[in-house]
């Protein structure tokens, strides 16, 4: 299992105003859900020049696109602050945990002042 593309959200899943699920059209989602967390003003939901004046922060190197579960402990390597858990949903409606980070960082946590629905 790996990411692609934008896929819309339940609407159940997209109420509650808990997910990093920025609207692209290439297969960067990975890419676009890390950078999500410095895009301000009123387009954040969309990917554009507000995201990629940020790629620059991250060490992307050896990441495939799109990206295998696999691929997600590679880039916690490669940002060494940053720690990434990942659910999915099945067809049950259960969350299973696909990536559980085996470090966490205190400096990638997102104050409650910096938090914003999308």
């Amino acid at each position: 299992m790996g990411g692609s593309s934008y896929i819309e959200l339940p609407a159940y899943i997209d109420r509650k105003r808990a997910t990093i699920n920025p609207q692209n059209v290439d297969r960067n989602c990975f890419k676009w859900a890390i950078l999500a967390r410095h895009v301000t003003g009123t387009a954040v939901c969309r990917v554009g020049q507000n995201y990629m004046q940020h790629e620059d922060k991250y060490n992307f190197d050896g990441i495939t696109f799109p990206t295998p579960i696999s691929d997600i402990t590679k880039f916690e390597k490669n940002n060494l602050n940053v720690s990434i858990n990942v659910y999915g949903l099945d067809k049950k409606f259960q969350i299973p945990k696909l990536h559980y980070t085996a470090t966490h960082h205190l400096s990638h946590q997102t104050p409650p002042s910096e938090q914003r629905p999308f």
